[in-house]
């Protein structure tokens, strides 16, 4: 019984077109529902041993730009809603400075996009950019707000949700 509950519950949700939802993924395309509100980016491997990548933290944000991961995400599109009037921002919990999001698409009715990781965390990390990174085993925390505004046929709506960036270098 409790699967036939799980399965309608997800049939539900899957075949939704509402816009109420929105997903976090570090590989916005490929639609997977996952629930966490942590992105993670492990960069480890590539920067041991390379101490020139890590001399501060705009040196470390460049080498992660370069490495092009993303913070994504994505979500239902209402009806009426045209890609023109949908805005995407990353809000820094920290100090409540909104960037727009580097890309927005849709398809087959769902709206996905992403901001750069190394250019989002340049963003938020501003105040420290030329302050000395150690080299090994550093962790970074980015809290933020992603925040959705949708003009859906002359209806403005709108949908928030906290994330976390979990950076490993």
């Amino acid at each position: 019984m409790k699967l036939l509950v799980s399965i309608f519950i997800f049939s539900i949700f899957s075949c939704s077109n509402r816009f109420d939802t929105i997903y976090f993924s570090t590989d916005p395309k490929s639609f997977e529902r996952n629930i966490s509100s942590e992105l993670e980016f492990d960069f480890r491997e590539e920067f041991s041993g390379s101490q020139s990548v890590k001399n501060d933290y705009k040196t470390l944000f460049n080498a992660i730009y370069f490495e092009g991961d993303t913070a994504g995400f994505f979500f239902n599109i209402p009806e009426n809603a045209e890609k023109s009037e949908i805005k995407v921002s990353f809000i820094n919990k920290a100090d409540g400075k909104e960037y727009p999001a580097d890309r927005i698409e849709t398809h087959g009715g769902i709206v996905w996009g992403f901001s750069n990781l190394g250019g989002l965390l340049e963003k938020f990390y501003y105040d420290k950019l030329f302050q000395r990174v150690e080299p090994n085993n550093g962790k970074l925390l980015a809290e933020f707000i992603l925040s959705v505004q949708i003009d859906s046929g002359g209806r403005i709506e709108k949908l928030k949700r906290d994330g976390r960036l979990v950076v490993y270098y």
